[in-house]
């Protein structure tokens, strides 16, 4: 077993019957992730004790969103990009850290002044919610892909679970 496989588990107190996506190992433990996005520790023992027969990566659909209005936006002119030809996570996340902190004067200059707008302060929740909704449409027009790329999606749900936990509370405060 290595990071990324597929497990399918029985049920627990703590969550049902289902497939679920190996994203940490250590000598101890299994960190797993659910289709709900709940992360769980497990002891390698109870692991393989829960293990039903083999699973094979779900196919997830969604629908288009027609979120974006132009090609190339804030995210992408800073340097945020993912999957195969993507950044490593720690890039990733240092450029959606310093988008949300920077001041609007200092974003790259994309679209028409209203687009800008729609990014709002810096550390606001303005942009706190832009960023987001960003990262979650890019994965939902994955997941419309008749040809869905598994890596970038994985690494826009990660980050934008990521982001909540990282700026979530602060921005709730």
């Amino acid at each position: 077993m290595k990071t990324g496989d597929w497990v399918r588990l029985g049920q627990t107190l703590s969550f049902n019957e289902g497939t679920f996506k190996v994203v940490d190992l250590t000598a101890e433990s299994v960190m797993i992730r659910g289709d709900d996005g709940g992360r769980y520790t497990l002891s390698r023992g109870l692991l393989e004790t829960l293990r039903l027969s083999p699973a094979a990566p779900r196919r997830r659909f969604a629908t288009r969103t027609n979120f974006f209005r132009q090609e190339l936006g804030v995210l992408a002119a800073a340097g945020y990009h993912v999957g195969r030809g993507g950044l490593d996570r720690e890039r990733r996340r240092a450029i959606l850290s310093w988008v949300f902190e920077a001041p609007v004067t200092a974003l790259p200059k994309v679209g028409d002044p209203a687009y800008l707008a729609e990014w709002g302060a810096p550390s606001s929740a303005q942009r706190f919610s832009k960023i987001a909704n960003c990262l979650f449409a890019f994965a939902q027009n994955g997941l419309a892909r008749p040809d869905q790329p598994r890596e970038a999606i994985e690494d826009w749900e990660e980050d934008l679970q990521w982001f909540y936990d990282s700026y979530g509370k602060r921005v709730a405060s």
